[in-house]
């Protein structure tokens, strides 16, 4: 509905772009990508790329609040690179299962989410949305309403604990 962002972890920016040209259509609304590759600044130049062949270059770069302009990436979800796991992401994984008994995969979504919560404690969440729109707070003193989608790949899990030596969650 009225989410002020919304989250996806990004590999190639493909599921970014399409997400940002269907925030096209919200005022403000902003798309927010985690690349999971160490040196993942290219994703925000090719989920531009898809845009424009999605939307056209006029849509897709429409003064004040193209989708373009309202996609931005957060370049340190990656815990060292593509496929890497540390015990900070490990430890996260099982607080946020114990917590929401949700599983995330430490490939893409677990990256993502302990990021979100990263983000949400030091502010730049808010400050985000802020120079995305132009206002000095969301609204009101307004919670700052956060979409964080899971894209599956929970059968990553398997990889990461035979690498590890250790279940990550309870069977």
């Amino acid at each position: 509905h009225d989410h002020h962002i919304i989250a996806v972890a990004a590999g190639t920016g493909a599921t970014l772009a399409g997400l940002a040209a269907g925030a096209s259509l919200k005022p403000r609304q902003l798309v927010l990508g985690f690349p999971v590759l160490k040196g993942g600044d290219f994703v925000r130049n090719d989920a531009v790329k898809f845009l424009h062949q999605a939307l056209g270059p006029v849509q897709a770069e429409e003064q004040g609040g193209g989708a373009a302009e309202r996609l931005q990436v957060y370049l340190d979800a990656h815990c060292g690179g593509y496929g890497k796991v540390n015990t900070r992401l490990i430890a996260f994984m099982r607080y946020f299962y114990e917590k929401h008994g949700v599983k995330l995969d430490p490939i893409y979504t677990g990256k993502l989410v302990m990021s979100l919560y990263d983000m949400a404690q030091s502010g730049q969440l808010h400050e985000r949305l802020r120079h995305n729109s132009g206002q000095q707070s969301v609204g009101g003193g307004e919670l700052c309403r956060v979409l964080a989608v899971h894209t599956g790949g929970l059968q990553g899990i398997a990889g990461a604990e035979q690498r590890l030596g250790e279940k990550i969650f309870p069977d």
